[in-house]
């Protein structure tokens, strides 16, 4: 059914069974990252999987691929960067 995420999320989203929040984008940065601590503690990564908005929708939006959604809810979300060592 077409029409029902929000502004700023996309109908298909990204989430793993392990994860805290869904993501727009496979490939985003904080996934990635999330996926590579993971590994680097010993702990089981689990898959990427492509879902509707609606089967996560209880779950939190990613505050890096989905920060035009907290933008249009007037809730800007904060993050850091490093670039080539500096925060």
């Amino acid at each position: 059914m077409a029409g029902i995420a929000p502004e700023g999320i996309r109908e298909t989203v990204y989430k793993t069974r392990g994860g805290s929040v869904f993501h727009n984008d496979r490939s985003c940065e904080l996934l990635t990252k999330g996926q590579k601590t993971a590994d680097t503690m010993g702990l089981q990564n689990h898959l990427i999987n492509p879902t509707s908005y609606t089967s996560v929708a209880e779950y939190g939006a990613c505050s890096w691929c989905c920060a035009y959604f907290y933008y249009l809810k007037g809730e800007p979300k904060f993050v850091e960067a490093n670039v080539d060592g500096r925060w």
